[in-house]
């Protein structure tokens, strides 16, 4: 099966990227937020063509944050999941702002900080310009 360009939609799903990106229904109501599930699991996509420089960028992470919380719903599963994910999210919340404008991207973003990873986005917004910059430096931006 060639499931290059595949989404599948599931009911009671939890969404994922690989190996075919997976959303649920639990968004349907809200625009935004299905829309920042799908740019959130796209990113993943890209950066697993970008493999030398997501690692260098989360080795820089795991500098300036000696630990991150891990475990639904604060993090990922596991502690370099959510290293990963302060990457994915930082770029969602751009791709959001770029797509669905600033005032949408905060709307989205205050329900992810009580719905999942709340405190990896809390530190993406909080630390947003440290983030970035590592993000820049390893030449991740789309």
């Amino acid at each position: 099966m060639d499931v290059h360009g595949t989404i599948v939609i599931e009911a009671m799903a939890v969404p994922h990227s690989h190996p075919v990106l997976t959303l649920n229904t639990r968004h349907h109501a809200d625009d935004g937020q299905l829309l920042s599930t799908f740019l959130h699991e796209q990113i993943h996509w890209l950066l697993a063509t970008l493999p030398q420089a997501t690692l260098a960028a989360m080795n820089e992470l795991k500098q300036r944050y000696e630990s991150l919380a891990i475990g639904h719903p604060v993090g990922a599963s596991d502690l370099d999941g959510s290293y990963l994910h302060l990457i994915v999210n930082y770029l969602e919340l751009l791709a959001m702002e770029d797509i669905a404008g600033k005032e949408e991207a905060a709307r989205v973003f205050a329900s992810w900080l009580t719905d999942h990873y709340t405190e990896l986005y809390r530190i993406v917004l909080d630390d947003r310009e440290q983030i970035a910059g590592i993000i820049e430096r390893h030449g991740l931006l789309p």
